[in-house]
This record gives C-alpha cells, structure tokens and sequence, in this order.
C-alpha cells in the first residue's frame, strides 16, 4: 500500500470514528500529494466535510465550492452539505440558493425530502 493509499485510509477511518481533527491532518497530507484524480477528488470532498466539523468554515466552504466543478457525479451532495455550511455560517442567502439549485436541477435526488426540509426553514 503506497503512502498516499494509507494516508487516506487512515484518513477514512478517523473521519468514520468522528476524529476530524486528524482526519483533516491525514486528507491534507492526501490531498497535496495524490496524484490519483479520483482519489483527489475524494479526499477533497471528506475535507471539506471534516473542516465543517472542525468549525473551519470558510475554509470548508471554498472545498466544496471546488468540489462542485471536480466532482460533478455527486454534485447533489455537495450543494447539500456546502447549504448546511452556508446556513451554519450565517449566510443564509447561499445556503438558499444552493437549495434551489438543487431542488431545479436535480428533481429526482434522494436528498429531496431533505432539500425541502431546509427549503421550508426559509
């Protein structure tokens, strides 16, 4: 197993047992060093998600952002957890419009019932 595969798992397992802080530790060592693109893309999603958890989330914010155009397959989730972050920073605004971005683009995702959950708090 190369460094950058156990860096990840490493990274997967601390994030699974709720430990963000070092999984943020472990995604960033992945994410400056995998050249792997799925990998990347991956690891760059989990830190984003660790960074919130951690209350970086400015910094989790720009992940996802990102995340968005490299990781379009589950572009869905992304838009949904970047709206949480939104709504937990205070910027209410983009958490709203991330929302409709979601609800008008992908109308058959199974986060809709959560979609409408948030879109009915505005």
């Amino acid at each position: 197993m190369g460094k950058e595969t156990e860096s990840y798992s490493s990274g997967l397992s601390q994030f699974h047992k709720g430990n963000f802080h070092q999984a943020v530790l472990l995604f960033r060592s992945t994410h400056s060093s995998s050249s792997n693109s799925l990998e990347k893309k991956r690891v760059s999603y989990l830190l984003a998600h660790s960074l919130a958890r951690t209350n970086k989330l400015d910094e989790s914010i720009e992940l996802f952002l990102a995340s968005i155009k490299s990781y379009p397959e589950i572009e869905d989730y992304i838009r949904f957890h970047l709206a949480e972050v939104f709504l937990r920073s205070g910027k209410t605004k983009e958490a709203l419009e991330q929302v409709n971005i979601i609800h008008k683009t992908f109308p058959n995702t199974l986060l809709l019932i959560k979609v409408m959950f948030y879109w009915r708090r505005f």
